[in-house]
Formats: C-alpha cells, sequence, structure tokens
C-alpha cells in the first residue's frame, strides 16, 4: 500500500485555490464591467436654446448716462480724522434726474503743498437720494490720507437705480403723452369757450332786439371791436345811440370816442 505525498497534496490544493480566486476575480470583473457594456453611449452634446437674460433697467448704459448729467456733488469740504490718518467728508449729493438713485461711488483724492498726487481713495455711499432732492452728508470717511496732504476734492464716478426705473425712452413717452393730453385740453376749453362765446352774442343780440340797454351797448362794443362778428362802426355807432337812448351811461361815454 502506497503512501501518500503530503507535498503532492499540498501542490494540488494550492493550484485549486489559485483557480478559485482567478474565476472570481474573472466573474466579479465581469459584474463590474456589465453596466459600461450595456450602458449605450451618450449622444453629442446639443446646446440648449438660449435663455433670455433677465432685464436688468439699473444698468441701462443710455439712462446711466443721461442721469450721471444731472447728478453731482456740492458743497464739499474734508477734515483729517482718525489721528489725522482719515479723511472725514462733509458734501451733498445733487440729484437732478428723474430718477432715484443709490450706491453712489465717490472718488476722492488728495494733494501736497507742492501740488503732488498723495492719495487716491475711492467709497460707496450706500445711501438712497431721491429724484430731484439733494442729500447732504456729514463726516463720510473717504479712507486713509497723507499727513502732508493740503488740499483735497471728491467727485461722483457712479451709482445705480433703484428698483425698476422708468427708462429715458418711457419718460420721453410719458411726457409726449402729457403734452397731447394738455392739448387736447386746449382745444375742449377752446370749444367750450367758443360755444359759451356764440351763446352769450345770441344773449346779446336777443337783448338788443328787445331795446335793452345793456344788451345795445354789447352789441355795440362788439361792431366796434369785431368781437363776434364783424368790425362795424357804422353799426357800433347806431347800437351805442340807442343803447345812450335807453338810459346806458357807459354808451353815451363810448359815443364820444368813436372816430
Amino acid at each position: 500500500m502506497s503512501q501518500k505525498n503530503p507535498a503532492g497534496c499540498v501542490g494540488i490544493l494550492g493550484a485549486l485555490f489559485l483557480i478559485f480566486i482567478v474565476f472570481g476575480v474573472a466573474i466579479n470583473s465581469c459584474e463590474h464591467s456589465q453596466p459600461e457594456i450595456a450602458s449605450a453611449p451618450p449622444p453629442p452634446a446639443t446646446n440648449p436654446p438660449p435663455v433670455a437674460a433677465p432685464i436688468d433697467v439699473g444698468s441701462s448704459y443710455d439712462d446711466l448716462a443721461i442721469a450721471r448729467k444731472m447728478v453731482s456733488l456740492a458743497n464739499f469740504h474734508w477734515h483729517a480724522g482718525g489721528f489725522g490718518v482719515v479723511m472725514l467728508a462733509d458734501f451733498t449729493v445733487v440729484n437732478n434726474s428723474p430718477w432715484d438713485i443709490k450706491d453712489i461711488v465717490l472718488e476722492a483724492r488728495a494733494y501736497g503743498a507742492s501740488g503732488t498726487a498723495l492719495d487716491h481713495n475711492t467709497r460707496t455711499f450706500y445711501e438712497i437720494v431721491p429724484a430731484h432732492t439733494a442729500r447732504p452728508v456729514t463726516d463720510f470717511n473717504l479712507g486713509f490720507i497723507s499727513d502732508q496732504a493740503a488740499t483735497a476734492g471728491a467727485e461722483i464716478t457712479g451709482f445705480d437705480f433703484c428698483g425698476n426705473h422708468i427708462t429715458a425712452v418711457q419718460l420721453a413717452a410719458i411726457g409726449a403723452a402729457q403734452k397731447q393730453i394738455a392739448a387736447a385740453q386746449v382745444a375742449t376749453n377752446k370749444i367750450r369757450a367758443t360755444a359759451a362765446y356764440a351763446k352769450a352774442l345770441a344773449a346779446n343780440q336777443a337783448a338788443a332786439e328787445k331795446g335793452d340797454a345793456y344788451g345795445l351797448l354789447r352789441m355795440g362794443e362788439r361792431y366796434r371791436d369785431g368781437e363776434g362778428v364783424a368790425k362795424d362802426l357804422v353799426k357800433a355807432r347806431d347800437y351805442l345811440q340807442r343803447a345812450a337812448q335807453a338810459g346806458s351811461p357807459t354808451a353815451a361815454e363810448e359815443l364820444k370816442k368813436l372816430p
């Protein structure tokens, strides 16, 4: 009876173990790669339809350009504060534009006694200045300043509109509409005045025909001045004479003035 070789058994078992490991790795590799094989490659990317950007009326170049000509800095005075290293300024923001503005950007410059530029600072005044108003500001910090600064100045270099402002084009349209309304009102008033004038003329004529002194006087004046009727001094004299005879002292005086 032959004896089993322990070394051979160990070799067989090791080979079987190695085969098992390789087979398991292959299965695991297939399982992990399966989604990639099953997944179709994505289609070529297409550009999505453009989305309209929201209109920022506060950044309209034309309106800002118009407004900048109507916004200014006035009554600028400064002094050194904060141990002499900070420029503190008093000034007035004058907004003559038809728009409310906010976040006013100020640019300040300081100069030495020789006129040499020493400091250049930019600060933003985060407040609202309504249309057609002036906003005084006191002790506004315009940044650090040299202890050799002798003179300084500042100017407004930018700002923004508050909310959805009415554009210059809309303002122009509103102005045109207001002019049309005013013109229509004038025309309406003229029509009403003409109607009232005609009514008064008819009343004066009716009264004169009845021998009324005032009616005769008014008709005389109308023909003298061409008021609602063609100017006729002969008819004017006739009406004024009859009015004077009817007892109108005014008619008697007006007769004396006729040529």
